[in-house]
């Protein structure tokens, strides 16, 4: 859970490279635990994932995620539709998070 709060706080430290290997090891882990009994695919659903999904961050790093994170995420999100105020490339500023 710690690391969602480091990632929103820090989202305009992470390169798009880094986000996107980020988002690939999680669509990977969360992929492959199709019988729902890896504790690390389970926690960055519920604890990365979930926390995200309500935020400007969550929105802005949904075309990063797989179709398998993605379809959990979008369970779990509850930010309005439509394009984000800043994108994962770092611009938005500390009072639009």
């Amino acid at each position: 859970m710690e690391f969602s709060v480091f990632y929103c706080d820090h989202i305009a430290d992470f390169g798009l490279g880094e986000s996107v290997e980020l988002f690939r090891v999680i669509e990977e882990t969360v992929a492959a635990d199709t019988d729902d009994n890896n504790p690390v695919a389970n926690a960055l659903c519920t604890c990365f994932l979930e926390d995200i999904s309500s935020s400007e961050v969550g929105e802005a790093s949904k075309s990063l995620m797989g179709p398998s994170s993605r379809a959990y995420f979008d369970f779990w999100h509850v930010w309005p539709s439509g394009p984000a105020i800043g994108d994962i490339d770092g611009s938005f500023s500390p009072s639009e998070r």
